[in-house]
């Protein structure tokens, strides 16, 4: 008959994960409760790297006027003007995958 034995520090290392546990529950909840807006995500910075404009004002001057909410779809927005402009100006096929792309880029931040 084998003979139990007892792991060290099961009790520390218990504790450990659950105060893991707790700061990535504080941190999901504080990203989901935190307002990002446009202006947030397509910053100077994002707009310098991802296209051919120096700036967020010069970007928004030069984006086609799109009324957003009469073309949005299950998986974004859709709008040939706007993704014509964006496949112009980026290496991005469309706007959704640019719009996709700064905001994975804000969320690691």
């Amino acid at each position: 008959m084998a003979k139990g034995f007892k792991i060290e520090g099961l009790k520390n290392l218990e504790m450990q994960l659950k105060k893991i546990e707790k700061e990535v529950q504080k941190d999901i909840s504080d990203f989901n409760d935190r307002k990002v807006t446009l202006n947030d995500i397509l910053n100077d910075d994002f707009i310098q790297r991802e296209t051919t404009f120096t700036s967020q004002e010069e970007f928004m001057e030069q984006m086609p006027e799109v009324k957003f909410s009469n073309n949005e779809t299950e998986n974004g927005i859709s709008e040939p003007e706007l993704d014509s402009f964006i496949q112009r100006n980026t290496d991005h096929a469309n706007w959704n995958s640019f719009i996709n792309t700064a905001i994975t880029e804000k969320n690691d931040k």
